[in-house]
Order: C-alpha cells, then sequence, then structure tokens
C-alpha cells in the first residue's frame, strides 16, 4: 500500500477527480458558479433514468399490463414496452433531442397540450401507431410515449391516457 505523505499531492489529486468527473457529464468546461452541479444534472436527465421507471407498478396496474415493462434499445434510444389487454405501448427516451428533432414525417402531426408541456401528437406515423411526444427538461430532452391499440380502444385514445401518467413521474427537477 502507498501512503501519501504530501497534502498539495492530495489536494492536486482531489481537484483532477473533480475535473475529471465533472468533464464526463458535461461538453463544456468545468465552471466555479454555484449553478454547474444543477446544470450538469439537468443536462442528462433522461440519461440517469430508466424508460421502465416512466410508469409505476400501480400505474401499470390501471392499465391493465401484462406484466412490467420489457427493456430495449435501438440505436442509442433507451425504451421499454408493455403488453396491455387494450393494446400495446412502447415509451422512448431521447436525452439529446428535442421533439422538434424527432422524425415524424411520416404522420400527421398536431399540437397535444401534457400537464403544463405543450407535446406533440403524431396520428398514424407508423401503421395503426399514435404518438405523443413530450418535451422534457427546458425542451433540451423528449419522451415518446407509442401505442398501438386493439379492440375498442383506439391507438391515440391509449397515447393519451398513458402519456399524463409519463409527464407526472418524469420531473424535471
Amino acid at each position: 500500500m502507498i501512503l501519501i505523505q504530501d497534502r498539495k499531492f492530495e489536494t492536486l489529486l482531489g481537484i483532477l477527480c473533480l475535473v475529471f468527473v465533472a468533464s464526463g457529464c458535461s461538453q463544456s468546461p468545468a465552471q466555479d458558479s454555484p449553478n454547474s452541479a444543477t446544470e450538469s444534472t439537468e443536462k442528462t436527465l433522461l440519461s440517469n433514468l430508466s424508460p421502465c421507471e416512466a410508469l409505476t407498478q400501480k400505474q401499470e396496474s390501471k392499465i391493465e399490463a401484462s406484466g412490467p415493462g420489457s427493456p430495449e434499445e435501438v440505436v442509442d434510444v433507451k425504451a421499454c414496452r408493455w403488453g396491455l389487454t387494450s393494446g400495446n405501448i412502447n415509451i422512448s427516451f431521447y436525452p439529446e433531442k428535442t421533439i422538434n428533432d424527432l422524425d415524424f414525417s411520416e404522420g400527421q402531426v398536431s399540437g397535444f397540450k401534457v400537464g403544463n408541456k405543450q407535446g406533440k401528437l403524431v396520428k398514424g406515423n407508423t401503421e395503426d401507431l399514435c404518438t405523443v411526444a413530450i418535451p422534457v427538461n427546458n425542451n433540451s430532452e423528449s419522451i415518446s410515449v407509442d401505442a398501438q391499440g386493439k379492440g375498442n380502444t383506439t391507438s391515440c385514445d391509449l397515447a393519451k391516457k398513458i402519456a399524463p401518467m409519463v409527464e407526472q413521474n418524469i420531473s424535471d427537477s
């Protein structure tokens, strides 16, 4: 075991470790402002969460999910899929895309309010799919709730039902 006796070396090592950790959280250089730690955390809000945590067990029961969500990752997008008695839902996190960066060119896009946020409702972007896109973290990140209804439940009814639950569970703080 090596003992470090030089106090200056310990201090320098501590500072280097802090700079290294801070540089991993942000592309910008570390700043000496009191908000720099908060800003780094805000920039990675969705990166630190799993889409399978977007719904609580109580909500999964309420929407009649057949079980807990199944995690998926497709091209750097974290997602989670649930099978329901009324259809299927997929919740995807986009930590580096705003809702304006998401490609909805194949669907009919309209505005849709989710809680106190202005999101998007996209009908028919793929087959019978309906999507609600939710802005997160001061609009720097986004979540999509994709739904495909079955029986008497339409895809958009299902997406509109699930999106407020997700928005409520994902905090901007």
